[in-house]
């Protein structure tokens, strides 16, 4: 059993570091929106607003019962305490949208919000290579957002590689701002991309679902 003072530290510190990396997405997003139109500047804060959301409420709940005491025990495998931790980290997962198995199709049904705060999660936990190839494994991350997640790992500001070659030649501020766009420009989507004010960008069925599931939650205001 882990001492509670060290969890409750060792999670508040984890979560601090998200904020961190949240931090500078918010940032590079107030910056990329200086670049926009005043109607795509505005879907770009909406977007910062929910990530401060994210940020502030982020693995609140293992700070909490159940979910405080299963996350501190450590037993060996097989033992009834390793199997509490394995019930609690699976519980959690379910509960917290950041994760993909909370949704019923897994990265296919998130938002981009809901990507920037699991790059954070990951960004936070420290190797970034590692976490990027452990979920490209476990939640068969299309080699599109693979790109992303690793353009996004060299820098989050806005590079302006928004291009007819394809998304995954961005970061995730890049993706944000195409998004912002795109929706600012009443834009459309096909089976293989997104068109609007005349470009076109070449996307994958995954962040296709992406772009989508972001279209719907800020329409209703529920990023």
């Amino acid at each position: 059993m882990q001492n509670e003072r060290e969890y409750v530290e060792d999670t508040k510190r984890h979560i601090g570091e998200v904020g961190d990396s949240i931090g500078e997405f918010l940032d590079a997003i107030d910056d990329a929106a200086e670049e926009c139109s005043r109607e795509a500047a505005d879907v770009l804060d909406d977007i910062a607003e929910a990530l401060e959301r994210r940020a502030d409420g982020h693995d609140a709940s293992k700070l909490e019962e159940p979910e405080k005491a299963g996350f501190m025990a450590h037993g060996p495998k097989g033992s009834a305490t390793a199997g509490l931790l394995q019930l609690t980290l699976s519980r959690h997962r379910r509960a917290n949208r950041h994760h993909p198995e909370h949704w019923q199709r897994g990265i296919a049904g998130m938002t981009l919000v809901d990507l920037v705060e699991m790059y954070a999660d990951w960004e936070a936990d420290g190797d970034m290579g590692k976490a990027i190839a452990a979920g490209k494994d476990a939640y068969g991350m299309s080699d599109e957002l693979v790109s992303l997640f690793r353009e996004t790992a060299d820098g989050k500001e806005l590079t302006h590689a928004v291009d007819e070659d394809g998304a995954g030649h961005m970061n995730l501020t890049d993706l944000a701002t195409l998004f912002a766009r795109w929706v600012a420009a009443s834009g459309s989507a096909s089976r293989d991309g997104i068109s609007f004010g005349g470009r076109r960008v070449a996307m994958q069925p995954q962040l296709l679902s992406v772009f989508g599931n972001t279209a719907a939650a800020w329409r209703k205001g529920d990023l």
